[in-house]
């Protein structure tokens, strides 16, 4: 029990000297120059150039169905704007982890989300906001949702073989439908505001 409770008060302590223990987040602006997926943008700042992962949600991968559809949704919303990061930290590959902050106030991640080109990464995230934005858009089958049997992207990376040749024409067919419904969404959330 000594032992338990002297390694905690250790990594605790490593913590507090990095700063880690209570970090506000940090906020940064810049322009995207690119939409690399979904989920995955360079933002360029005034000192340099970050690749950007999405915070707290997880888009379809290019090669799965809705990959393309999440990448062109990110794409018309972010491509060539100034945004806010705030920043929450760094993933394994190096790459800055961040919500997404459009000039409007939107955050890119709820959109994707609402719009359904995205699932709540609730291994990193058990934001209830985001969970009910997810639930909806799979009530409403708005985008990936269109689909019955969606794959989530970290089951996709884990088995890329996972669809055979006559699963992956019926998911490129519904990623058809489920884009003009992306589209439709894009529409009246501009006319009207946040879903």
């Amino acid at each position: 029990m000594k032992l338990h409770a002297a390694r905690f008060i250790l990594v605790l302590a490593v913590l507090l000297a990095n700063g880690l223990a209570a970090q506000e987040p940090l906020e940064i602006r810049g322009l995207v120059v690119s939409v690399h997926d979904g989920d995955t943008v360079t933002v360029k700042t005034d000192g340099e150039t970050l690749r950007v992962r999405m915070a707290a949600i997880d888009a379809p991968e290019l090669d799965q169905p809705f990959g393309e559809t999440a990448r062109r949704f990110t794409d018309e919303l972010v491509y060539r704007q100034l945004v806010t990061l705030r920043v929450i930290g760094h993933d394994g590959y190096g790459r800055t982890l961040a919500f997404v902050i459009l000039s409007d106030g939107r955050v890119l991640e709820r959109e994707l989300l609402a719009a359904g080109l995205a699932w709540q990464y609730r291994m990193f995230s058990a934001d209830r906001d985001l969970q009910d934005l997810e639930a909806e858009a799979r009530v409403a089958h708005w985008g990936l949702w269109a689909n019955p049997f969606p794959i989530a992207p970290w089951e996709w990376r884990r088995s890329r073989d996972g669809a055979n040749g006559s699963h992956a024409l019926r998911f490129e067919m519904l990623e058809i439908g489920a884009s003009i419904n992306a589209a439709s969404y894009t529409r009246s959330a501009t006319t009207t505001g946040d879903p």
